[in-house]
């Protein structure tokens, strides 16, 4: 029983002081377990007098074993985490508040500077800008659009948006014209171009509500 006692003492301040000298000081893995568990039996052995030779043995054991089923979970997270890109946003992937000039007016919009490769290795930049009041006038209108009885339900829906957000989306389009003159695409080029850019954006699961 002091033996069990005595190793579940030692074990948790063998945990404790891994994680402070891992992540607190910055020292690499098996060299923060080595000083954590040197300084755990010295601790519990002044506490708790000395243990017999089977429960450092035991001891060394568990710990190993721990110790190799985290790395183990480490090195599987570094493995998968390169291909787990849903939801994933970069500093590229934010949206700036800024100003537009405009009629030798300010508005204030939305932008999203942009840079994106095309499904033949293709570069391209641009900013993808939007009127704030667009925005605030369009972001929650779906909500109150009304099927029309016929059966064609996502054509009548996409008929509905695409007549509602154009004229909206001139600063895009704008974006995308300026690409089109400046690299002389040819029609199929161009819209390469277009789908590419909508592509890269990242989503994120969209949930009811």
């Amino acid at each position: 029983m002091h033996g069990c006692f005595w190793m579940l003492i030692s074990g948790v301040f063998t945990l404790i002081g891994y994680f402070i000298l891992k992540n607190a000081i910055d020292i690499p893995g098996f060299f923060a377990l080595v000083a954590s568990l040197v300084a755990s039996l010295y601790l519990c052995s002044r506490l708790f007098g000395k243990p017999s030779r089977k429960t450092i043995i035991q001891e060394l054991v568990i710990i190993s074993v721990l110790f190799g089923i985290i790395q183990f979970f480490a090195f599987m997270f570094s493995v998968i985490t390169p291909y787990v890109k849903e939801g994933t946003f970069t500093n590229e992937d934010s949206v700036l508040k800024t100003i537009y000039i405009e009629n030798l007016d300010t508005i204030p919009v939305y932008r999203s500077d942009r840079v994106w490769s095309d499904n033949y290795g293709n570069d391209y930049s641009g900013s993808l800008t939007i009127r704030e009041r667009d925005y605030v006038k369009l972001k929650d209108y779906i909500k109150r659009y009304t099927p029309p009885s016929s059966t064609n339900f996502w054509g009548n829906l996409y008929d509905h948006m695409d007549r509602n957000d154009t004229p909206s989306l001139d600063l895009v389009l704008q974006t995308f014209e300026s690409i089109n003159t400046e690299k002389q695409l040819n029609q199929m080029e161009f819209a390469e171009m277009v789908v590419s850019c909508i592509q890269d954006i990242p989503y994120s699961f969209v949930f009811q509500d």
